[in-house]
């Protein structure tokens, strides 16, 4: 499976998902006395192709000894600073699109979320964002269904 589903490290992939993805995978693994981070330090690297393992073969050898210790490399290489701000900035512009439903807004929005899981919001941020973003007719229909701070998320 992990073979079917491997990163290069090409501008249109998407390294959090791509961790996501191979997390779900080693989760239907469980081996006696191996732990997921022994796991995921083996299972990772055979699952990179082209420039994405290259760049790992070049790190220097006992530098990376954890998953997380990997993750984070991983993600400073493939999902860096400038990508996660651009994603947040897409995050607090949100706006609601005419002729878009609430629902799909609300949709639209979780996606935007989820694309960035470096967002740091709060339930009530998120809420404030969405409200903020949507058209004037739909947040005096919301209005009216009371405050928003007592929605949830």
């Amino acid at each position: 499976e992990l073979r079917n589903n491997t990163f290069s490290g090409s501008e249109h992939e998407d390294a959090n998902e791509y961790i996501k993805k191979v997390l779900e995978i080693v989760d239907l693994f469980h081996i006696p006395k191996i732990t997921q981070d022994q796991i995921m330090l083996r299972a990772f690297p055979i699952s990179l192709t082209g420039a994405a393992s290259r760049w790992l073969r070049n790190q220097p050898s006992g530098l990376i000894t954890t998953w997380e210790v990997l993750k984070t490399k991983f993600l400073n290489k493939y999902y860096p600073p400038a990508r996660t701000a651009k994603k947040i900035e897409e995050i607090n512009n949100f706006q609601h699109e005419p002729d878009e439903s609430l629902f799909r807004a609300w949709e639209r929005f979780k996606e935007l979320l989820m694309k960035c899981p470096q967002h740091y919001l709060t339930n009530i941020q998120k809420v404030i964002l969405f409200y903020n973003g949507l058209d004037v007719p739909t947040r005096q229909i919301l209005d009216s269904k009371g405050a928003i701070p007592s929605k949830t998320v």
